[in-house]
């Protein structure tokens, strides 16, 4: 039996071509596609990506919130107090315009009056 090499020393190309002028504008252009792919996918990244994700950081306005928050338990003392609730968001409404923003425990809610 013989052995199989598996390194071969033959260094022609699989497929001649005819014509070495269309080597070398396929060549071009699978360099020009590639270089346009990256660019795209760059603009992407740059353009696209920024207005597709969701992070409260991205420039957009918010309701203000409320004085007097805790870190763990938020707003809910001061709506735990001697008067009624309804009533507290309303005093915070006066003061905080209309639409605000309250904690209430860890999580963010938003009043509307």
């Amino acid at each position: 039996m013989g052995s199989l090499s598996v390194l071969s020393t033959d260094t022609t190309p699989l497929i001649q071509s005819a014509n070495p002028a269309m080597d070398s504008l396929f060549q071009f252009l699978n360099t020009a596609l590639a270089i346009l792919f990256v660019l795209l996918k760059i603009l992407y990244y740059v353009l696209v990506w920024p207005r597709t994700t969701k992070s409260s950081s991205n420039g957009k306005r918010t309701a203000p919130e409320a004085a007097g928050v805790w870190p763990l338990i938020g707003h809910l003392p001061s709506l735990a107090g001697k008067e009624l609730p309804h009533i507290t968001l309303g005093t915070m409404a006066d003061k905080y315009r209309p639409i605000f923003t309250a904690k209430l425990g860890v999580h963010r809610s938003s009043s509307v009056n």
